[in-house]
């Protein structure tokens, strides 16, 4: 699907009419053409989903029919994919940190590949159960992401090798090296230098006798928020060069933004019209709290706003002006976007809709100030399926 499909989205939203805002709508069939795509051009790497992305029952049995497993981050996503019936094989624990009562728990539950970035969760493991797969996560460059993670995860580049190492000589099985580029990569660069130096450093864990055959890139693959984003046709050319250098290893990724992002959105209406210091102001009846706080990681606001010209006024969309858009809440942080282009003269209950909003909206959202976190409705506009949670 191209860029921000408006009319696709302008239909469906006018096919599936919900009378109270906001909401979040979710066409299950753009997740699991996204999943086909990245199959594709990737054919090479098995993809396990990353489910902290957007967790809901429904889209993981679409992407469960068409994928090779999921990421899990806690015990609580292992046991609702296994409530789901995904066998435990197909999951791996990418948490590089994990209580012991969670370890515990997962391998009782049949869970094998576990992650780590430290000796010592290393000790926490072996001490409770032997025989378990062991990824170490290693550090690197995500300057160029939208969400850098190496502060808080990763090892160096010299620990990795020792790491696997010790996991074999604590009775564990040193299966390989894992990254994570940094959430919404745009820097091309960055995947192939993770990949070779993942590659060189399983290379110098063969030649010490450690069977490490594994390369699990992680997630980062972007989204396509707005038209001049790097593209994963983009990414796909620059990591698929990258793995051909050494065909001998065994390819994963856990990509999650990309595969959910675009498939939702998410519809507000207009509460309040107002001039505020020279400038247009909207406010909404959803703001960064109930759905919008993960954007705030961003420089730009990335979900982009568009009439919905139902049920109210119907303003010329060939004038347009900048507003700030801004939520319903008493904070004044709850602020969304201060240059969102739409059409000129929109009134209360006017509708607004986001795009691209399926991935870390309304997983973040809490109900503060008592204005609830949107329900999510769903639809299949490859099988003309609803459904809602």
């Amino acid at each position: 699907m191209k860029y921000f499909d408006h009319d696709h989205w302008m239909s469906q939203i006018k096919d599936h009419y919900v009378a109270e805002t906001p909401y979040m709508l979710t066409d299950l069939g753009i997740v699991r053409d996204h999943c086909q795509t990245f199959k594709t051009l990737l054919p090479d790497i098995k993809m396990y989903y990353a489910m902290k992305a957007l967790p809901d029952k429904q889209v993981l049995q679409t992407i469960n029919e068409v994928t090779e497993g999921f990421d899990a981050a806690s015990i609580g996503e292992i046991n609702e994919l296994l409530s789901l019936k995904v066998p435990a094989h197909k999951i791996t624990y990418s948490n590089p940190v994990k209580s012991i009562e969670s370890i515990h728990e997962a391998a009782l539950r049949g869970i094998k590949m576990f992650a780590v970035q430290s000796r010592e969760e290393i000790d926490k493991i072996a001490t409770l159960h032997k025989n378990l797969e062991i990824f170490v996560r290693v550090k690197m460059e995500d300057t160029h992401s939208a969400v850098p993670l190496s502060t808080k995860f990763g090892c160096s580049h010299d620990e990795a090798v020792e790491i696997l190492q010790y996991a074999g000589n604590q009775g564990l099985t040193p299966a390989g090296i894992t990254f994570h580029v940094g959430s919404q990569q745009e820097g091309l660069a960055e995947w192939s230098k993770a990949i070779h130096k993942s590659q060189e450093l399983l290379r110098q864990a063969n030649a010490r006798g450690i069977a490490a055959k594994t390369i699990n890139m992680g997630g980062g693959f972007p989204a396509h928020y707005h038209a001049d984003d790097t593209t994963i046709e983009e990414v796909a050319r620059e990591v698929n060069a990258a793995i051909s250098a050494e065909k001998s290893f065994i390819y994963m990724a856990e990509p999650g933004r990309y595969i959910v992002a675009e498939s939702s959105v998410i519809v507000a209406t207009i509460i309040g019209v107002e001039e505020r210091q020279h400038k247009p102001w909207l406010f909404l009846d959803v703001g960064v709290f109930q759905a919008f706080s993960g954007a705030q990681r961003f420089e730009v606001f990335p979900h982009t706003p568009f009439y919905v010209d139902l049920p109210h006024s119907h303003p010329s969309t060939e004038e347009h002006k900048n507003y700030v858009l801004t939520g319903p809440s008493c904070d004044s942080k709850d602020i969304l976007s201060y240059d969102a282009s739409l059409p000129a003269g929109l009134q209360v209950g006017d509708r607004i809709a986001f795009a691209n909003t399926g991935a870390y909206t309304v997983v973040y959202g809490a109900n503060f100030n008592g204005f609830k976190v949107p329900p999510r409705f769903f639809i299949d506009s490859s099988k003309n399926k609803e459904g809602r949670e």
